[in-house]
């Protein structure tokens, strides 16, 4: 499940973070999660939450926003955001598009105590 080895990578920084912070129990961690990513939300958040239990991120509450990548046209050069990767350039209508914005997640936030 890809899912899993991007929570495992994201809880290690969340874990990473809190250290450098002085940071002993994390209450909150904000991700913005890229539409083309292939990874679905409540499978994110539910192995976050499994893979958090006996850390400081044990509590912390998981804020995901979905947000759209960015596409080039080859053709007109127009580049806007995407939510699929089978959209065509809403200027021209060529397909296929490249895709710009290959950063599956971000971390956005950590709040703690």
């Amino acid at each position: 499940m890809h899912e899993l080895g991007m929570t495992q990578r994201l809880l290690s920084l969340v874990e990473a973070q809190a250290r450098t912070h002085g940071c002993m129990v994390v209450q909150a961690v904000e991700i913005e999660l890229n539409a083309l990513a292939g990874m679905e939300p409540e499978a994110l958040r539910h192995g976050f939450h499994a893979l958090a239990r006996g850390t400081v991120a044990e509590a912390a509450e998981l804020a995901i926003t979905l947000c759209p990548a960015l596409a080039h046209c080859p053709a007109c050069g127009y580049t806007d955001s995407v939510t699929s990767r089978v959209q065509a350039c809403t200027q021209c209508g060529t397909w296929p598009l490249d895709i710009e914005d290959q950063e599956a997640l971000r971390l956005v936030a950590i709040r703690g105590a």
